[in-house]
């Protein structure tokens, strides 16, 4: 019981220890507030590309044989099909057609030998069949939330189709928002593509170029997506693209509960039984590089704050050292009177622990409920100092995102518990051996 007594007015006659506790205090808060940011990020991120991206995409890959110096085209959608059908938990199927292509910034005649990469713009042309899109993916709900009211299409169940009267009648495709607004088109006026040929070049008279009308526009909130896709019918695209092949990627929906990398090797392993060669990817796995990204720059970030956890504890070092020095006589005192090495030892763990569960406990509750306001504080900085930090149309959100792990508020707070009382425990040990009569007589 001594020991909470002496502790208490230990760290109340020393303010230079609450300096320790604030930094803990103040490190502690950070790193939550800073990971639960990133971890809002990469929710984001998983959210955005889940909804533009089917659960498990299968490309068809054409299969070379060099002894005959042959080519064999990908195999046909409806084989593809009757392989899938075997197996167990797939819900929906989705063919595309995916086509690169160059889209004008002024006018609706190009002349092809004069584009230049300054007024032309990579876009992504993808082929859908509308009735197995959306059993397959978000489509239909992207084409309500597009912001401009007047941009989007008459009928989502029918998006691609246009019926203006006396219209010049052109294959219709509906544009992503970004894309839409980047060129300044509105739904109804028409715009041209060009597509290539692999292996030319732009400047190449092979160049084809066709034009097309808006049909209206759609928004996924994955903003590169939204900012080079053009959606068309897979007649459309395959007419663009000037191809036979009746999907260049298949998009899979599974079935609720079913685990998608399971579900992904049952899938390799029925195509390989047919001889069929073709890519399958879980949505994971196609954009493992992006998300990738976003969490190592999470754990980056985590790790060198976890520094300044421990430079905090090492404060805490700095504090009960020179507190020991100060209460060198109080510690022969207390030798004398009976307390134990052990005891007067345990004294000083106390200090070091009561300092950063104070420290440590409002860290976790600043840093919790700084992460869930943190756009009350940054709205207040720059209603104060003029300073945006968040930029939307850098960071792709209208807001901060974050997310409160409680698992990592509770690690976070055991590590530091544990830091600082190692920490400790060399003062506390050099306390516990100090000779009591050179103690007793310490001026």
């Amino acid at each position: 019981m001594y020991r909470l007594f002496l502790t208490i007015r230990y760290l109340w006659s020393r303010p230079f220890s609450w300096v320790a506790m604030i930094g803990i205090w103040l490190t502690v808060a950070a790193l939550i507030c800073t990971v639960a940011i990133m971890s809002g990020f990469l929710r984001e991120m998983e959210v955005m590309i889940r909804g533009t991206t089917a659960d498990i995409i299968l490309t068809p890959q054409p299969d070379v044989r060099p002894e005959d110096n042959l080519l064999v085209q990908p195999p046909p959608m409806a084989l593809i099909e009757r392989a899938l059908k075997t197996v167990p938990g797939i819900e929906g199927i989705s063919p595309h057609i995916l086509r690169p292509a160059l889209m004008a910034t002024s006018g609706e005649t190009l002349d092809i030998a004069r584009l230049t990469p300054d007024d032309t713009d990579v876009t992504e042309v993808i082929g859908i069949d509308v009735e197995r899109e959306v059993q397959v993916t978000g489509f239909t709900s992207f084409l309500h939330q597009t912001v401009e009211q007047g941009d989007r299409v008459n009928d989502p169940k029918h998006p691609f189709h246009w019926d203006h009267g006396d219209d010049e009648p052109l294959p219709v495709a509906v544009l992503g928002e970004g894309l839409l607004q980047k060129h300044g088109l509105r739904k109804g006026d028409t715009f041209t593509l060009v597509t290539l040929p692999e292996t030319v070049t732009l400047e190449s008279a092979s160049a084809r170029a066709q034009k097309f009308r808006v049909g209206g526009s759609l928004r996924t909130g994955h903003y590169k997506h939204d900012l080079i896709s053009v959606f068309m019918t897979l007649d459309a695209a395959r007419d663009f693209a000037k191809t036979d092949q009746d999907a260049t990627e298949i998009c899979v929906r599974a079935g609720t509960g079913v685990e998608l990398d399971a579900l992904a090797r049952q899938i390799r392993s029925r195509l390989a039984q047919v001889g069929m060669k073709i890519k399958v990817e879980t949505w994971r796995e196609r954009h493992r590089n992006y998300l990738s990204s976003v969490e190592n720059q999470r754990s980056i970030l985590g790790f060198l704050l976890a520094f300044f956890v421990i430079v905090a504890c090492f404060n805490i070092f700095a504090a009960l050292t020179i507190l020991v020095s100060d209460k060198t006589r109080d510690i022969g005192i207390l030798g004398a009177m009976g307390a134990t090495r052990n005891g007067i030892a345990g004294l000083f763990v106390t200090c070091s622990a009561v300092l950063t569960l104070i420290g440590a406990s409002v860290g976790c509750v600043s840093g919790v409920v700084l992460a869930r306001n943190i756009n009350l504080v940054h709205e207040g900085i720059e209603a104060l100092f003029g300073i945006r930090i968040f930029r939307p149309d850098i960071y792709l959100l209208d807001r901060i995102p974050t997310e409160v792990q409680a698992w990592f508020v509770a690690l976070v707070f055991g590590v530091t518990l544990v830091l600082a009382v190692l920490c400790a425990l060399l003062p506390a040990l050099r306390a516990a051996r100090m000779d009591q009569v050179r103690a007793l007589r310490y001026q």
